[in-house]
């Protein structure tokens, strides 16, 4: 998806997240996470009871859609209520010369699950390939492995997991 596109995605992903925030704090929820525990109770095998909110786009040429927050009221046997989150992180790519935006665990071509990508170099339903259709850009120095370290083009080492940004497969930028 284009970035700017995506941003404006995540901006109403935002918005949904805030406002389900503030009505759980508000207590807004809590006939529905209390029949939650209820339920879940009744399971009495360690089975989680979720509601789910989510933020999504459909594509009528695509095959996949594309998840950009994934948010749900949870609660499990003998446990409160709480929120729990499932979206991924954004990342930034060059697919065929063009900036695209999609979660780091989706193709950025097709929006199918792609995870790991740089042990899993080719996307399993579209077949594109990071290093040749698709390169991760890299535009901070954050690590795109652990995204807790830092790299740079001088030294494309992370220094909190040790990932290396081979540059056949990133494009620093």
């Amino acid at each position: 998806m284009e970035a700017s596109k995506f941003d404006r995605l995540e901006k109403l992903a935002e918005m949904v997240n805030d406002k389900i925030n503030e009505l759980f704090e508000d207590g807004e929820f809590s006939e529905i996470y209390k029949e939650i525990k209820n339920v879940a109770e009744e399971f009495n095998d360690n089975s989680a009871v979720s509601v789910e909110f989510g933020v999504n786009v459909f594509n009528s040429k695509k095959k996949n859609c594309l998840q950009t927050l994934s948010l749900a009221l949870t609660s499990a046997t003998n446990e409160e209520p709480y929120i729990a989150y499932g979206d991924s992180t954004p990342a930034r790519y060059l697919v065929d010369g063009r900036i695209m935006k999609v979660p780091h665990d989706h193709c950025p071509n097709c929006w199918g699950d792609w995870g790991f990508k740089f042990k899993n170099k080719v996307c399993p339903d579209c077949g594109y390939e990071l290093g040749k259709e698709v390169k991760v850009l890299l535009d901070s120095d954050i690590c795109p492995n652990c995204e807790e370290g830092k790299i740079t083009i001088q030294k494309p080492e992370c220094d909190k997991c040790g990932f290396v940004a081979d540059k056949t497969l990133v494009h620093w930028g």
